[in-house]
């Protein structure tokens, strides 16, 4: 048998070898699950703000490479000015709608660990 540590003893130690693998896999796969949908929330949430700067960036280049005419030179290149400022708009929305959706998880993770931590 391998040395356990402290932590292992008090988490596993009433289960018998076959079951603390099981136990330890579900771990493993849930922290790898948690992982995966934080790194895909933080990516998504790098995209969107990244989107936004490019937007913003690529337009003023315009304005200072083109002065007062710079709305017809992108439009020449880019398409409708109109639509790219909706682009930027949903993006915004969606930055916003996605930050109401973590700090509702967050909440919902916290109400479910305080209601654990009270026996």
């Amino acid at each position: 048998m391998k040395d356990e540590s402290w932590v292992e003893k008090i988490f596993f130690g009433y289960l018998d070898y076959g079951r603390r693998r099981e136990v330890e896999s579900f771990y493993a796969f849930a922290a790898f699950c948690i992982l995966a949908i934080v790194g895909s929330y933080v990516a998504g949430f790098g995209f969107l703000i990244w989107f936004i700067f490019k937007q913003i960036r690529l337009e003023r280049n315009y304005l200072e490479r083109y002065g007062q005419n710079w709305q017809e030179e992108y439009q020449k290149y880019h398409g409708s000015l109109a639509h790219a400022h909706l682009k930027i708009i949903v993006c915004v929305l969606a930055l916003f709608i996605i930050t109401l959706i973590g700090i509702w998880f967050y909440r919902q993770s916290a109400r479910r660990r305080s209601k654990h931590s009270r026996h």
